[in-house]
């Protein structure tokens, strides 16, 4: 409903109580406990290190502090000196420190406050028809407060009955603080309208005391998981409350937010990233590899043409069984086994398919293989395979030559990842026939199994590398499929080489999103990062494309997405086979329906290695019949729990 609707429906309504928090007034980040992390930037600008990870203490001494105060029983809400309070000893602040985060967080909130258009309108429409306002709200803020941030945020209501919990010795969530505002205002409550955000205690709560009430949740939209808060998540966090406040009232567009926030961001880093290391080594040249190259291939192209002193750059076609292939030298079984999956079940004429020859009628085409048969099928072979393995690459050199690839000098490449020996295979081909070749890769992720690939070729990991923590590492392996997905170009695979151009699979598979335009999404991925490079973007520039911020970028829609952005990815699918053969692999898995408890380690292993990780974990979580698999699996993996931050 409009507001007016909403009003129109309930003419009987002499009061209109409205929810504060994202109701009348939001914030300038995607959610609340992101005004903390602007609270530790500023206290970490001074250089005291101290506080370091402040905006997730200031989280966990709140809930500290309420567990507290529901164990004292009275139903009295905390104040704000309180959460203080609950890190002061631990982090021996002084009296003068504890005012100190009082009043910056004070004036932070003051700073950041904005008006929610659906609130501001009920707000008018009531007071135009003549109606009683109170403003109802759960927080450890006093009034005062709460009317200082609507002014900063362009709202008057000075003239307003505001019940705020810290100060009324009962809360809203559980009930307690309605009979207090129904004996302040001396109305029953037929004749009562309330508006908020939260389903419980803004709709299920008070209409058990008889109370009209409308959630308006779109608000909510941004929201993540809350202990996920640090100075690094704020570039993001800004993105997207701009794109939750600008769909007020209208659909919201998962695809966009993600397009123009981290699909952007990343990208932009990636371009900087290259370009630093070409100005640095003097770079003859500059190639972004696989599908996932693309879309920073075109954002450079732009700023190659405002500064044509950038080197010439390439979108060069290569893929995994490409580099396998051309790279295979001597046909064994430890060579062999790379291209076939232990539990794969494969016809012949798809293992020709994965070594680029023809069997021919070794056996028929339609028996299916096991593992062990489809790898003696090949050793049988092991001629033909060699000789198309030389003849590909032959191929692929002619290709890398017209590219420029082997022109004599040093050269950067840039990928996704995720071990890096795509490219380490790349450059080892190249520098065999062209000694004179150098080589070094940028990567946006590399994880633990890039050791090896650093006695191949130099590697750079940007959001993260092997060195990183354990768990970050096995984090950035459940969200390998998801970043693929949405950052590779919809044509098809490259499939062969010939005379110097790359050959796609007309036939590959094409990404697809439920309620998304991926075509859509990939131009506006290079506007938005275009803006960020360019410094055009409001919130976004070169100097905040760090590696803190990547990252955070990276884990805040990968490992806590929304409910939206988890359904936009519900029917996607992702080419994963060696021989680009299949329908692809679903990017999220369906709940397994016989699972015991002994089985959910292997099925975290599968997870990671085949899916989506979280994205499967909260669409089971979703469902009630699944939700304790989502529950056992981040039992047995804590790393696979939604927090990321600060652990």
């Amino acid at each position: 409903m409009t507001p007016d609707e909403l009003l129109d429906a309930h003419p009987g309504a002499r009061v209109l109580t409205l929810d504060f928090f994202d109701t009348l007034v939001t914030r300038s980040v995607a959610q609340p406990t992101h005004v903390f992390a602007l609270i530790e930037q500023v206290l970490r600008g001074s250089g005291d290190d101290r506080w370091r990870g402040f905006a997730v203490r200031r989280v966990t001494a709140e809930r500290a502090a309420r567990a507290v105060a529901e164990r004292r029983g009275d139903g009295s809400d905390v104040t704000i000196d309180e959460i203080i309070c609950h890190f002061a000893v631990d982090m021996g602040l002084s009296l003068a420190d504890r005012a100190l985060l009082v009043d910056l967080e004070r004036q932070t909130e003051l700073s950041v406050a904005r008006p929610v258009r659906f609130g501001v309108e009920m707000l008018a429409g009531a007071r135009s028809r003549g109606l009683r306002v109170a403003v109802v709200s759960d927080n450890y803020m006093p009034a005062d407060h709460l009317v200082a941030m609507a002014h900063a945020a362009g709202i008057d209501i000075s003239d307003l009955d505001v019940f705020v919990s810290c100060e009324r010795g009962a809360m809203k969530h559980d009930g307690g603080l309605w009979p207090v505002v129904l004996s302040a205002l001396g109305v029953v409550p037929a004749e009562i309208l309330h508006v908020g955000d939260l389903a419980d205690a803004d709709g299920d709560i008070p209409a058990r005391f008889g109370i009209s009430a409308y959630v308006e949740d779109s608000m909510r939209r941004s929201h993540r998981e809350p202990l996920n808060t640090a100075p690094s998540v704020l570039p993001l966090s800004r993105v997207e409350a701009d794109n939750r406040d600008d769909a007020q009232g209208l659909r919201w567009d998962a695809s966009m937010n993600l397009a123009q926030g981290a699909l952007a961001v990343i990208t932009a880093a990636q371009v900087q990233d290259v370009i630093a290391a070409a100005r640095r080594s003097g770079a003859v040249g500059a190639h972004f590899t696989a599908r996932d190259g693309e879309n920073a291939k075109h954002v450079y192209d732009s700023l190659r043409e405002r500064d044509p002193s950038l080197p010439p750059a390439t979108y060069t076609a290569v893929s995994r069984s490409m580099m396998w292939r051309a790279s295979l030298g001597a046909v064994t079984p430890e060579t062999v086994r790379r291209f076939i999956g232990d539990d794969e079940l494969l016809t012949a004429t798809r293992v020709a398919r994965r070594f680029g020859c023809s069997f021919g009628g070794a056996a028929d085409a339609s028996t299916v293989l096991a593992a062990e048969e489809a790898c003696d099928l090949v050793l049988a072979h092991a001629a033909e395979v060699e000789e198309a393995s030389a003849a590909l690459r032959a191929r692929l050199l002619q290709y890398l030559d017209a590219q420029g690839v082997t022109e004599p000098g040093h050269h950067v490449v840039m990928d996704l990842g995720w071990t890096g020996s795509v490219v380490a295979d790349l450059a080892g081909i190249v520098m065999a026939e062209r000694p004179e070749t150098t080589f070094e890769g940028r990567f946006t992720a590399l994880y633990w199994d890039a050791t090896a690939t650093r006695s191949r070729i130099p590697v750079h990991g940007l959001a993260l590398d092997e060195f990183g923590s354990m768990d970050d590492n096995v984090r950035l392996l459940g969200a390998m499929r998801y970043l693929e997905l949405l950052l590779s170009a919809t044509h098809g695979t490259v499939v062969d080489y010939l005379n110097g151009e790359a050959v796609l699979a007309r036939d590959g598979q094409i990404t697809c999103l439920l309620d998304g335009d991926i075509d859509a999404m990939h131009s506006e991925i290079r506007r938005s990062a275009l803006r960020i490079l360019s410094g055009d973007h409001p919130h976004v520039g070169p100097e905040h494309l760090t590696r803190d911020t990547v990252w955070a970028s990276i884990m805040q829609v990968a490992h806590t997405p929304s409910p939206d952005e988890v359904r936009l990815m519900s029917v996607a699918r992702h080419d994963t086979a060696l021989d680009h053969s299949g329908d692809g692999a679903a990017l999220l898995r369906a709940a397994p329906e016989d699972i015991r408890l002994e089985g959910i380690p292997a099925l975290q292993q599968s997870l990671l290695h085949d899916n989506w990780a979280q994205g499967s974990l909260e669409a089971w979580t979703a469902d009630p019949a699944s939700r304790w698999i989502a529950d056992e699996v981040r039992r047995h993996a804590t790393m696979m729990d939604r927090r990321w931050v600060g652990q």
